[in-house]
Parts: C-alpha cells; sequence; structure tokens
C-alpha cells in the first residue's frame, strides 16, 4: 500500500513541503492554499515482512522546475552618460562673454515685459512711498522744468597753467577776470587784494606783472575788456576804470563805475548801479571815445540797480542787465524801457555776452540762462553757470562754481564737462574768440586755455 503526501494530511502538493499545524493556510515555503488537515492515515497491517521503507515525512521532495522567464529590459534603465564637457579654463574674455549674454538675455525678457503690458514699474525710478490705508502706493513728485542739457558739446583740450606766487606776497594770484582779443593775445587780472596781470601771446603765459594801483583790480567778473594787444581796460577795486597800451597802465579819469564793455578802442561804456539809490533810483552811465569819458542819459533803472552786467558790440548796441532782473538797451542816444528777465533784490550778479545785435546770452545762475534774438527775450535753459562768453549766436561757454564748463550750440545746452586737468571751483571768468578758443581762469593762480 503506497501513501502519497496531500495537503488534508500533512504535506502541500505543490512543493511538497510539510506543513506546520492542521489549521486551513497557506504553505510556508511556496505560499500554496492548504486546507484543514484531516485525520492521520491508517497504519500499515501488521506482516512479518519488512515494511516498505517510506521516506521520512519531513523529506522536501526537489521543487519545480520552470522554464525561465524571458530578459526584459528594466523600464527604469537610466540614459546614456552624457559627453564629458570641455575642461578649459575660464578665462577673463569667456566670463565677459557670458556676462554680456546673460545681460542681453535680461534685456529681451524685459523688452518683452514691457511689450506684453507685464508688471512694468509705472512711474520713474526712485519715486516715493508713501502709506496709505491698503498699504505703500508708489507716488510720483511733480516734475520741475529739465535743466539736463541734450547734447555733448564739442570736446575741449585744455592747457592749464599755474602761478604759485605773485611779487612778494608768496601768495598764488587770485585771477578775477579773463579777456581775449585773439588766439594770440589774451589778459588776466587779479583782485581784489592785488592789482597784477599776465598776458598770453599764443603759445604761453608770461609771468605776473605789477602792482598797477596801490588797490587790486576789481573782483567782479566784468572787470577787464581787451580789443587788441594794445588796448586793454580793466577796473580797479577803487571802481575806476584804467587803460593798458600794450606796455604800460594809466588813469582814464572815469568816475565810480559798477559796469562797462569796451567795442573798440573808441568806444566803451560803463554804468553805475550802485548810485541807482534809494534817493537817485537812475542808474548813471557814461561813454569812452578813446581819450576821455562823456555822460550820458541815465537809465531808469529804479528803485535799486545792484551789480550790474554789460555788453557792447557797436556803439549803437549795448545791453545792460540790473542785479534786480532788468535788461536795458542802450542805442548811442537813449535807454530802452527796462524788460523784467527775472526777480531779484537786487544784489545778485548776473553776466552777459552779446555776439552781435540779434543775439546775446545772460547767464543769471539759479534764474536761467536768457537770450535776446534782436526784439525779444526767451528763457533758453537753467544752467549752473553764471560767467558767460559767446563767440557768435552758435556757441557760448559759461563755467560754474564747481569746476565745470557748459557750452551753448544755438539751439541748446551741453551737459557738464570737467576740466582736464582739473580745475579749481570758483571759476570767476571765461572768454572765447571762437567755437574752438576759450581762456578760463579761477582764484588759486590758474589759467586756461582750451582748443577744439
Amino acid at each position: 500500500m503506497s501513501f502519497t503526501p496531500s495537503s488534508a494530511h500533512g504535506f502541500c502538493v505543490n512543493c511538497g513541503a510539510a506543513r506546520i499545524g492542521p489549521e486551513a493556510g497557506f504553505c510556508p515555503r511556496c505560499g500554496a492554499p492548504l486546507p484543514a488537515a484531516t485525520a492521520a492515515p491508517p497504519a500499515p497491517p501488521a506482516s512479518s515482512a519488512a515494511p516498505p521503507a517510506y521516506p521520512p515525512v519531513w523529506a522536501v521532495p526537489a521543487p519545480p522546475s520552470y522554464a525561465p522567464l524571458p530578459a526584459y529590459a528594466p523600464v527604469y534603465a537610466a540614459a546614456p552618460a552624457p559627453a564629458r564637457r570641455s575642461s578649459r579654463p575660464l578665462t577673463r574674455a569667456r566670463l565677459l562673454t557670458r556676462f554680456v549674454s546673460i545681460l542681453a538675455l535680461v534685456s529681451v525678457v524685459t523688452g518683452l515685459t514691457l511689450l506684453l503690458g507685464g508688471n512694468a514699474p509705472s512711474g520713474p525710478a526712485g519715486a516715493a512711498a508713501t502709506p496709505s490705508a491698503s498699504g505703500m502706493e508708489a507716488t510720483t513728485a511733480p516734475q520741475a522744468a529739465t535743466s539736463t542739457p541734450n547734447m555733448a558739446g564739442p570736446t575741449f583740450t585744455w592747457k592749464k597753467t599755474s602761478f604759485s606766487k605773485v611779487g612778494d606776497t608768496g601768495l598764488p594770484p587770485e585771477f578775477t577776470s579773463v579777456s581775449c582779443a585773439s588766439t594770440t593775445f589774451c589778459m588776466a587780472v587779479t583782485g581784489p587784494t592785488y592789482s597784477y596781470y599776465v598776458t598770453y601771446n599764443g603759445s604761453s603765459w608770461s609771468a605776473p606783472m605789477g602792482p598797477v594801483t596801490v588797490e587790486g583790480f576789481d573782483s567782479r567778473h566784468d572787470s577787464l575788456s581787451c580789443i587788441s594787444s594794445s588796448f586793454c581796460m580793466a577796473r580797479g577795486d577803487d571802481n575806476y576804470i584804467r587803460r593798458y597800451n600794450g606796455s604800460s597802465w594809466s588813469d582814464t579819469g572815469s568816475s565810480a563805475s559798477n559796469a562797462f564793455s569796451c567795442a573798440s578802442a573808441t568806444f566803451c561804456l560803463a554804468v553805475d548801479g550802485f548810485l541807482g539809490s534809494q534817493a537817485e533810483p537812475n542808474g548813471l552811465a557814461a561813454t569812452y571815445n578813446g581819450k576821455s569819458w562823456s555822460a550820458v542819459p541815465d537809465f531808469n533803472n529804479a528803485p535799486y540797480a545792484g551789480d550790474n552786467a554789460l555788453s557792447c558790440v557797436s556803439p549803437t548796441f549795448c545791453v545792460a542787465i540790473a542785479g534786480s532782473g532788468n535788461a536795458f538797451i542802450y542805442d548811442g542816444t537813449s535807454w530802452s524801457k527796462p524788460v523784467s528777465l527775472y526777480s531779484s533784490s537786487g544784489e545778485f550778479e548776473s553776466h552777459i555776452s552779446c555776439a552781435s545785435t540779434t543775439f546775446c546770452m545772460v547767464g543769471a545762475g539759479q534764474f536761467g540762462a536768457f537770450t535776446y534774438n534782436g526784439t525779444s527775450w526767451s528763457k533758453t535753459a537753467s544752467i549752473v553757470g553764471e560767467p558767460i562768453s559767446c563767440s557768435s549766436p552758435t556757441f557760448c561757454m559759461a563755467v560754474a562754481d564747481d569746476g565745470t564748463q557748459v557750452t551753448y550750440d544755438g539751439t541748446s545746452w551741453s551737459a557738464p564737462a570737467a576740466f582736464e586737468p582739473p580745475a579749481v571751483a570758483l571759476l570767476p571768468s571765461v572768454s572765447c574768440v571762437s567755437s574752438s578758443f576759450c581762456a578760463v581762469v579761477d582764484f588759486v593762480g590758474n589759467v586756461f586755455i582750451g582748443r577744439s
């Protein structure tokens, strides 16, 4: 009698493993389901013959063999490794190229954002933020009239000459005014403590000469006017005007003056705003014919003239600017009615330069720049410079106390440009004979010749 292991007794019919316990469950080896075990099989009948050899109940038959599964590539197989990048070092040129590329990409993205109506700022950079009930809201202050010029202007190359001392003073000259008659003759004078002067011959400046008077030359911008190398007029700090003949100085016998200008060696005009006081409201005036002074009709500058500016292009055309901001035109016989360019208390010193009877430019600092076209006045811009010189209707230069210069091309003013070599602040005077030649002085012994 043979016995075959079964799941009903104690073996798994799938793998032959002995079960553990009689309860229904699963094969501990292969996981096949196992029913509950039944009673043990009946014992074989007794026999004298040797019992047949049965395998031990714990014997485990060999597991069935199965055909191997086909080989499949795993779904998570990694992609081939990328080729190794070049190990060239990042040179400065390569870094710069990458930086420029990044900037270009940022510019393109910004441009697309603005074009497509992205959330670009609607106000100017730096708009003030003020609190509100809903948080912070950007607000923009009202914009004043722009004073930023819109053209580059001619490029000047400056030659700087410095004087360390004048005479036996041991101090550098305080240059207060410069006037050029041509590219081969300029003069600069000092003041108000010492009356020294230097001349330019087209290539270099002379050593300081003087003193001319006991007192210094006037410290105001229009204290010197040169027509040629043999004719200059300068006003001393005592307000008297002296003449230079090419080698020496002489007194012209003038009365006190506040401003003067010469159109030729036989015509100069002087005005005295300080005599236009509350008691004597009219500004006094006189002309010079090369030999002597003669009084001319006063110009009504009430109630107080203050410091004046004056420019003459001929005996029949001069323009005076009073410290109060009024403009007067002299036609050789009489003065025009005042035209108000700006309003001042009378202590403000403006500057004027006329290139012809149809073009004058006034530099009035904080009040702006004004032009005259032969019939009327107009404001051109708000410039920093006050001392001003115009060689033609299409070229003017103004210098500022911050050591910069601006130029005018007949339409607009240039952006401020620094002197190179640098100029010290406080530039009291400039003189231009053309758009390619100008001279400038400062208060600490420096003179500049600029060519473009």
